[in-house]
């Protein structure tokens, strides 16, 4: 059949493209508000609310638990905002049955900005290993050392030992502690190979780790993308929390690869290609469940 030009049918689909861009705009401008009000938000907490805190609480760790509760409400009222704006949902699974928060090493995967915020605001005394640079930010380092958060170095190997031995004093005290074994948040449909570092940390305090599965459908708020790009349907962040795993099995090299293995499995990711037959050895960046004070590329 010979194909009939329509100016109207034409007219109603660029119309319609650009509608759809001008909503897909509007969202994201309004997600990019929304990190705004976060940073200056932060920014608040972190020069009127800390310096308060430590003024009526001298005790150093009852200091950082109210802290942590003080945050964990800004948090949560934050969330609510997004979800009353239908920019940003998040669901949570399993997360009631962890409310005692006893220290055990948190691990997630991290497709989305804003996973920490989501974790701690349903689990306030949580400890987090982040980037060096924002631990020593002027704008927010102050209230990120007041709740205990351990800054994750510059990758190199005595950085790594020092972040262990942070990690293992926040246990001793009581915190749980998150940490990114993929060590940078996940590419888009995808996971980085994980670090083997969280897994060694576990063992050695002879705490369990519990796996959180994060799934953030459809994917917004990623590596490399601009917030600008939101898509026009809310995503939603689903947070499970799993049963704890018993440390006490194999090497934190052989735990390491087992837990990816389910990491994989639960979020329909590609598995990991099996060890070469070359008997020559890669080089530490290029393998998985990599020294926790390797940096990943």
């Amino acid at each position: 059949m010979p194909v009939v030009f329509s100016p109207v049918a034409s007219l109603a689909r660029s119309g319609g493209g650009r509608l759809d861009a001008a909503i897909r705009f509007g969202r994201g401008m309004g997600v990019a508000l929304a990190i705004l009000c976060f940073w200056s938000g932060a920014f608040v907490l972190a020069w009127l609310v800390v310096p308060y805190v430590y003024l009526r609480e001298r005790d150093r760790l009852l200091r950082r638990r109210r802290m942590q509760r003080v945050v964990a409400a800004a948090w949560r009222w934050f969330h609510r905002q997004l979800d009353r704006t239908t920019l940003y949902r998040v669901a949570y699974q399993g997360v009631a049955q962890h409310a005692a928060e006893a220290p055990a090493v948190l691990v997630a995967n991290h497709p989305s900005l804003l996973d920490v915020t989501a974790i701690i605001s349903q689990m306030p005394s949580t400890c987090c290993v982040v980037k060096d640079s924002l631990v020593n930010s002027p704008l927010v380092g102050h209230l990120l050392r007041s709740l205990g958060h351990v800054s994750a170095g510059d990758g190199s190997l005595m950085a790594g030992a020092a972040v262990l031995d942070a990690v293992q004093e926040r246990l001793r005290e009581g915190f749980p502690v998150l940490v990114f074994p993929e060590g940078t948040r996940s590419p888009m449909g995808g996971m980085h190979p994980f670090r083997r570092g969280a897994f060694e940390i576990a063992q050695r305090a002879g705490v369990p780790v519990v796996p959180l599965f994060l799934r953030c459908e459809p994917p917004a708020l990623g590596k490399g993308t601009p917030v600008w790009r939101h898509p026009r349907r809310c995503p939603t962040l689903t947070v499970h929390v799993d049963g704890p795993l018993d440390t006490n099995g194999p090497d934190p090299r052989g735990l390491c690869k087992n837990v990816e293995r389910a990491f994989r499995s639960r979020l329909g990711l590609v598995a990991l290609a099996p060890p070469s037959s070359n008997p020559l050895p890669l080089e530490p960046s290029e393998g998985p469940c990599r020294d926790p004070g390797e940096s990943a590329k």
